[in-house]
């Protein structure tokens, strides 16, 4: 009998059949699901015809407020913001409800606790991944047009429930406050949806100085920072009328973001007598006076790679979604 020879060859046959499972390559990934990724540009833009402006009769009912929860667009890294898109094989796909968020501490008076402001981080993607240039350039060289923000970004869509409203604010600050404010909502659903609630300031060119007369300002001075000259001001001419409430006969106050509070604002004759009274108060800030405040509060249904226009008489906004392709 031939034993010998059979089991050899049965033990050189378990042999190979292990070294083949070794060898065998191990089942690759499935591809990370990108379709809820989406590449964003968006410009804003005015128009400079003061026809427009004249030809409107502007309502001072306004309810201005931010979307909440509050994003900003930030300078930084893709991958920082969403990991799962690196292209590495052994990176797992977040959590959809795990954006990073982005602090923006302001500085606090000594001894104090430096308070901090949380915002939903999204990743403001650079010039060169913005399809708008060639617009941009034919609307800035219009004298009837001006562009006041253009950006491009990369943001993750889900419900609207969890979708965050992204600031959108431009023009320099006067008081805290800039010409463009407000804020977008993008979410996807069965299509995708845009909700804006942007507002368009016009300050006057001059904030008046508040009517006063000599007796109540020497009334006011005596009592913050000169208590002996009290008695020189015993009568008052007549006493002033209390200011209107805000919304009464003007225009609405115009929310602050977190910690972007005004700067205190001291006339020369209060820092004068300030300084010789040794006070440490500050006046309180001077709101710039507005001469006009437009919104744009509309809801939009898109499509993806077309671009979207909302219309306006003062201010325009084009959009357009582009999905994200893995490298």
């Amino acid at each position: 009998m031939k034993i010998r020879p059979l089991l050899f060859s049965f033990s050189l046959l378990l042999c190979q059949l292990s070294v083949a499972q070794e060898a065998a390559p191990a089942a690759e990934a499935e591809p990370l699901d990108t379709s809820d990724y989406y590449l964003v540009e968006m410009m804003v833009f005015s128009y400079e015809n003061p026809a427009n402006a004249e030809e409107e009769t502007w309502s001072k009912n306004l309810q201005l407020s931010y979307l909440q929860p509050l994003a900003r667009l930030q300078p930084v890294d893709v991958f920082s913001i969403y990991p799962e898109l690196q292209p590495q094989p052994d990176t797992q796909a977040t959590d959809a409800a795990s954006l990073t968020t982005a602090t923006e501490p302001r500085p606090a008076a000594s001894g104090d606790e430096t308070p901090v402001a949380t915002y939903i981080a999204l990743p403001e993607l650079d010039a060169t991944q913005q399809q708008f240039g060639s617009l941009q350039k034919r609307i800035d060289g219009s004298s009837n047009h001006q562009v006041l923000w253009h950006k491009a970004w990369l943001q993750k869509l889900g419900g609207r429930d969890n979708a965050p409203g992204i600031i959108i604010e431009a023009g320099e600050k006067a008081a805290g406050q800039r010409w463009l404010g407000g804020s977008i909502r993008l979410y996807k659903e069965r299509y995708l949806h845009l909700n804006t609630d942007l507002w368009l300031v016009q300050f006057a060119a001059e904030t008046p100085a508040p009517a006063s007369n000599e007796a109540n300002d020497s009334f006011l001075n005596s009592n913050l920072y000169l208590t002996d000259a009290i008695a020189q001001t015993e009568e008052l001419e007549e006493e002033q009328p209390a200011p209107p409430e805000a919304g009464e006969t003007g225009w609405p106050p115009l929310p602050m973001l977190p910690y972007d509070e005004a700067v205190p604002v001291l006339n020369e004759a209060e820092t004068d007598t300030a300084e010789v009274a040794g006070a440490s108060q500050t006046a309180m800030p001077v709101e710039p006076a507005i001469e006009r405040i437009v919104v744009m509060q509309q809801k939009r249904r898109m499509r993806s790679q077309e671009r979207h226009y909302i219309d306006h008489p003062l201010f325009g906004l084009i959009i357009e979604l582009r999905p994200h392709q893995q490298p």
